[in-house]
């Protein structure tokens, strides 16, 4: 006779062992722990949000997890003072229900007598009761044995991000490469988006990633290399982790009229079936003013995986965080965009600011479709526009922004706080 089906296992029932388990390591002072399922989600957190480190953490410890031989730990140092100690969840027919995370000071995370600190007889038990929880979802999910052979190509990152390309033409090294964006030394910059004509509203900042050893350069070959190897959602993450940090480091800042900070996120990151609930994770933890954080996606990206927009769009709409599109062009299909949830700014592609050097009739075209973003409510940007008399004629059209680098040029992060107030920085 087959077992029926039993009901996934209740959050307040993972919450209660998890509270346990934290409680037996309380020697080791722990940071931070978790409890994942079998695909490495998080399904609980004890305190703040995992950023990057902790995913990469969980990642590569799936991966030994399924391997023969596989470790009961795997421990890793996150170069911070840190240690991620990633503990094997099994059930009594060996198979990976899950795993719990870790963090604790790297001090207490070295040799013999450490990692048996991670497995003691209590531990055992409390991962005993969660294998018990989270048996039936791995069950159903995966019937091979925790030991058991991969399938070719089937690695944790490869299983976790849909790659947008064969992955013949994927980077033979993903784990290495991973590895490096982790270590590559990083900077945020912040771009106002400069008002034009009566724009009245928030400060509109653009956060652009910065690296080299003055931390002003944009990393074009990093980003190029993530793209190719599907992993441009891991910097995204990243980025998105130093500017929560950033935020919530000056919190006191943003009481009165804060500002906007927008994210410009990756193809990768429609694609990255664990990315929303990524944001949605940090963003519900950090509990930092409604709509101080924005996100915008190109075009091309947009039209390319109209589920993920959607997907993402909600999540935005129900966090309170706009959207803005990239590199709009015009188009038909474009068209359709406009009406997602949760999007409230456009950045015109160059080819629309530049057809208005072009005749009488382009210009009347551009002008209906700024008509039409205003009845909808949306506020427009136009980018690279680095002269005088080119922001005059779009301020007369009615376009709230212009974001280049004569209007106002990037600059650290920090920066933002002592800045003028936009008013000052107005066009016209």
């Amino acid at each position: 006779m087959t077992e029926p089906p039993r009901a996934a296992p209740s959050a307040a029932a993972i919450e209660s062992i998890g509270v346990r388990l934290r409680r037996s390591f309380a020697n080791l002072r722990v940071h931070l722990c978790a409890v994942h399922d079998d695909r490495g989600e998080a399904l609980w957190l004890s305190e703040g949000f995992l950023g990057p480190d902790e995913h990469y953490a969980v990642l590569h410890a799936f991966e030994r997890f399924t391997g023969r031989g596989a470790p009961a730990v795997v421990v890793d140092d996150l170069g911070d003072g840190r240690c991620a100690a990633v503990l094997r969840v099994l059930t009594p027919k060996q198979l990976l229900a899950g795993a719990v995370l870790v963090i604790v000071d790297a001090r207490n995370a070295r040799g013999e007598a450490a990692l048996a600190a991670f497995r003691t007889g209590p531990v055992e038990t409390l991962l005993e009761e969660l294998a018990d929880l989270l048996a039936p979802a791995a069950a159903a999910d995966d019937p091979r044995p925790s030991g058991g052979p991969l399938d070719p190509g089937a690695t944790a990152i490869g299983r976790r991000i849909n790659l947008p390309i064969p992955a013949s033409q994927v980077d033979p090294d993903v784990d290495r490469l991973f590895a490096a964006l982790r270590r590559t030394a990083i900077a945020l910059h912040a771009q106002q988006l400069v008002p034009l004509g009566d724009t009245a509203g928030a400060a509109h900042y653009e956060v652009l990633l910065r690296s080299g050893a003055d931390a002003t350069e944009a990393p074009h070959t990093m980003l190029a290399r993530a793209t190719k190897a599907g992993l441009a959602s891991m910097i995204d993450r990243r980025v998105i982790t130093l500017l929560l940090g950033w935020l919530l480091k000056h919190r006191t800042s943003w009481a009165d009229a804060p500002p906007v900070f927008s994210v410009n996120l990756s193809a990768t990151a429609l694609r990255d079936e664990h990315f929303c609930q990524f944001l949605e994770l940090c963003l519900t933890k950090a509990r930092l003013p409604r709509g101080l954080m924005a996100f915008e996606v190109s075009e091309q990206a947009c039209l390319a995986n109209t589920a993920g927009l959607a997907a993402l769009a909600a999540l935005l709409d129900r966090l309170g965080c706009a959207l803005a599109i990239d590199d709009f062009s015009g188009s038909r299909a474009s068209l359709e965009l406009l009406r997602v949830r949760a999007l409230t700014m456009v950045k015109l592609g160059d080819n629309l600011t530049a057809s208005l050097a072009l005749d009488d009739g382009k210009r009347r075209e551009f002008t209906g479709l700024l008509q039409m973003m205003r009845a909808l409510g949306l506020a427009t940007t136009a980018k690279h526009c680095n002269d005088a008399r080119g922001r005059e004629t779009l301020a007369a059209l009615g376009v709230n922004y212009v974001q280049s680098f004569s209007a106002a040029a990037p600059s650290p992060l920090d920066t933002v706080l002592e800045s003028r107030r936009p008013d000052e920085l107005r066009v016209m």
